[in-house]
């Protein structure tokens, strides 16, 4: 951890506090970098793991913030906020950036006691508005109110803006729509030409945590019925395994999965964009989502998408046009969805994914998320 030195100027000190610091490197670095470039001092609060020293290297400063995120402890997660509290106190940042549902909730908490700015971004409502239960219950409350002690709120999809609105959790003075955590355009782009010729597999390519909430046991089970005799093809399945979400798949079912026929799990990629060049159509089958960035990745690398018709997917994919939507929690659905894409000529794949890139170059891009966090920052 990085000695903390604290900027004279409190105005030009932030915090951004996630609960992996791969999502802060991967997902937020350019908007990170924005801050700094515009005379910011950054600290990044996350839990240690390969991309914590690689948050250093790009100019903010980093510190070890420890959290289960394993459903919900009352124990470790009243710790997570006096440990909030301490670093607030200490750092005095004018603003704090808060993602993942933890962060949400206990960085909003200490930033009120403390009379600090705290903005949250929602990336979906997760698990805890997915499952039923007591713990899911107390989950959504505090969720709910740390919205309410919010200074602003970014949504990630209609829906959950639209969610939040008609419940009064947030006024709506207070809370914004942002196209997810954006996509950095130079970075996901085609490079090849390449048409799939039919002689080759067909290669479906899901990419992402592997947690059964992302519809992943459907998508093996769909892959399984797909005739091989008339439609060779393949599914390559690539993600983190994330053992401590409650959803996390069995390291079972992953090595029963990884011994089917055609079906390989493959390690992650930081890039992604070089395995997505090989694939020719992108599925995720997800319960929920809130702005998937996968799906945003494969459209600026114009592939055509496969994805349930649920909040977040179905703000970046039109049916029959850049992809086909389907029922979650179906895995007939998306089989009928898959070997549509499989007797789809090769001209109309390719058109659909040019529908894809459009769309990606037109809302979602990255420079607009980052133009939405500087702008509030300046009218705070």
């Amino acid at each position: 951890m990085a000695s903390i030195s604290i900027d004279n100027n409190l105005n030009k000190v932030l915090i951004f506090s996630a609960n992996t610091s791969w999502y802060l490197f991967n997902f937020r670095q350019n908007t990170i970098r924005a801050f700094i470039n515009n005379g910011y001092k950054v600290f990044c609060l996350s839990p240690l793991d390969d991309y914590s020293c690689l948050l250093e290297d790009i100019g903010c400063s980093w510190i070890k913030l420890d959290i289960d995120n394993k459903g919900f402890n009352p124990f470790t997660d009243l710790k997570l906020f006096f440990n909030l509290l301490k670093i607030f106190l200490k750092v005095k940042p004018t603003a704090v950036f808060n993602f993942t549902i933890k962060n949400n909730i206990y960085g909003t908490f200490a930033s009120f006691l403390l009379r600090i700015r705290s903005i949250n971004n929602i990336s979906g409502f997760g698990t805890a508005f997915i499952h039923s239960g007591f713990r899911y219950f107390i989950a959504r409350r505090l969720y709910i109110f740390a919205l309410r002690l919010s200074t602003k709120v970014f949504c990630q999809n209609t829906d959950d803006y639209k969610f939040i609105l008609e419940n009064k959790f947030v006024n709506e003075s207070r809370i914004d729509l942002l196209p997810g955590s954006g996509v950095d355009l130079k970075k996901f782009k085609k490079k090849t030409s390449t048409i799939y010729p039919p002689k080759n597999d067909f290669i479906f390519i899901y990419a992402g945590r592997l947690i059964y909430d992302k519809g992943i046991r459907e998508l093996v089970n769909a892959f399984d019925q797909i005739d091989q005799n008339r439609f060779p093809s393949k599914l390559w399945i690539i993600g983190f395994r994330d053992s401590k979400n409650i959803s996390a798949i069995k390291q079972s079912d992953i090595a029963k999965w990884d011994k089917k026929l055609n079906i390989f799990i493959l390690e992650p990629s930081d890039s992604i964009e070089r395995v997505l060049l090989k694939a020719s159509c992108f599925v995720l089958p997800s319960y929920r989502e809130g702005m998937p960035r996968s799906i945003l990745e494969a459209c600026a690398m114009e592939l055509p998408i496969i994805c349930t018709d649920v909040p977040g997917c179905r703000d970046i994919v039109t049916d029959n046009l850049n992809g086909y939507l389907c029922k979650p929690e179906d895995d007939q659905s998306l089989l009928e969805a898959m070997k549509k894409m499989l007797r789809l000529p090769i001209e109309q794949r390719l058109k659909m994914g040019l529908e894809g890139r459009k769309r990606v170059e037109k809302s979602f891009s990255e420079e607009i998320v980052i133009k939405k966090a500087l702008d509030v920052i300046d009218n705070i």
